[in-house]
């Protein structure tokens, strides 16, 4: 994938992309592997996807978002989820589902985002996870998890 920065962040590009049917969610999905945030976007949720972390930032100072989903393994970053949760996540109290399948990665950012009291779970990318974010989620906030 090539460089998101200075893209716009209401841009509508297939990277980072968002949904063309608007829920009422916004999602920053930060992942190596957009094809991951499919179920979001099918299900009508504003979705923003990105590994870039100026991207991340850009997004974080310009726009609010109700959920954050973070992988662990950015691909051939340099930086790491983990990275991303303490330097950009854990000013923000924003929910986090930590998705990645990196154990010693995902108890990295659970200690970091616990420390700031960001609210998180781990939900590994499977068939039917979708469903046990929206649950978790659900628990917090009242949401509309039918489409």
């Amino acid at each position: 994938m090539g460089s998101t920065s200075g893209r716009n962040p209401e841009s509508r590009g297939s990277w980072p992309c968002r949904s063309t049917k608007v829920n009422k969610m916004r999602i920053l999905f930060i992942d190596d592997e957009p094809e991951r945030a499919r179920p979001f976007l099918d299900a009508g949720y504003d979705v923003f996807i990105t590994d870039n972390v100026e991207v991340i930032e850009l997004y974080l100072s310009t726009l609010k978002f109700d959920l954050i989903c973070l992988d662990h393994d950015l691909g051939k970053r340099r930086y790491t989820g983990a990275d991303i949760a303490k330097n950009q996540l854990a000013e923000h109290n924003v929910p986090v589902v930590i998705h990645s399948c990196n154990p010693s990665g995902v108890e990295t950012i659970r200690r970091i985002l616990e420390e700031y009291n960001v609210p998180n779970i781990t939900i590994p990318c499977y068939d039917g996870w979708f469903d046990e974010v929206l649950n978790w989620k659900g628990r917090f906030w009242d949401i509309d998890k039918t489409f």
